[in-house]
């Protein structure tokens, strides 16, 4: 029996180092720089049921007026592969139990981090947020490709992060961001967004949107 046992394993061994071999990388740098920001307003017509995934989302028509209470700011990044770090050993486990062998490559991260996200408008938000003003705690952030910051209360009820809390976290940048509105605007109901980005190594963006108009 031990002669059998030892047998496969060798032969599994086998398989394993020459399928990790062809199939198994080299891979491309999996950590990137962000080289540019784009922003675009976006509804939707359900949220997942716990934060921290991603919400299905459709391009706005900025022509027409759209619901305060389903639009969502998404904020991507244009990125670039970091030159400077080259990932080519991807780890592998071996289990006589299921499979011979899992190639599992790093995914795509970035080391920078975002010090700065000011979210403004050109109008008067409402009386407590004239134009130019900081709406940071308007909008929640709902997803992105990072861990989602969210409260949990005592029942274990998830709440989303205000973009001021996010920003004071220093999280680290991330190719996608959905940041929702939560409070729709006053008696102004056309709106053009500025997003002012920034990232701890002094690295500056600002992007706006086109004029949206609410219901």
């Amino acid at each position: 029996m031990r002669s059998l046992i030892l047998g496969v394993s060798v032969l599994l061994l086998s398989v394993s180092c020459r399928d990790v071999g062809t199939e198994c990388g080299p891979f491309d740098s999996p950590r990137y720089d962000i080289t540019g920001i784009e922003v675009a307003p976006v509804t939707y017509s359900e949220l997942p049921q716990s934060i921290g995934y991603r919400v299905t989302t459709t391009t706005l028509d900025t022509a027409n007026s759209v619901n305060a209470n389903q639009f969502i700011l998404e904020l991507s990044a244009n990125v670039v592969s970091d030159p400077a770090y080259v990932k080519n050993s991807p780890s592998f486990s071996f289990s006589l139990m299921s499979q011979a062998y899992a190639c599992s490559p790093v995914g795509p991260y970035t080391e920078e981090k975002i010090s700065q996200l000011n979210i403004i408008s050109d109008n008067d938000f409402s009386a407590d947020y004239p134009a130019g003003s900081n709406l940071n705690v308007l909008f929640n952030v709902l997803y992105n490709e990072q861990a989602t910051p969210r409260h949990t209360d005592n029942n274990g009820e998830h709440t989303a992060y205000t973009v001021a809390e996010y920003v004071e976290s220093t999280p680290k940048a991330t190719q996608l961001i959905q940041l929702r509105l939560n409070q729709a605007p006053g008696e102004i109901k056309t709106h053009q967004f500025t997003l002012n980005y920034m990232h701890n190594d002094g690295e500056q963006f600002s992007v706006s949107t086109a004029v949206i108009t609410f219901e």
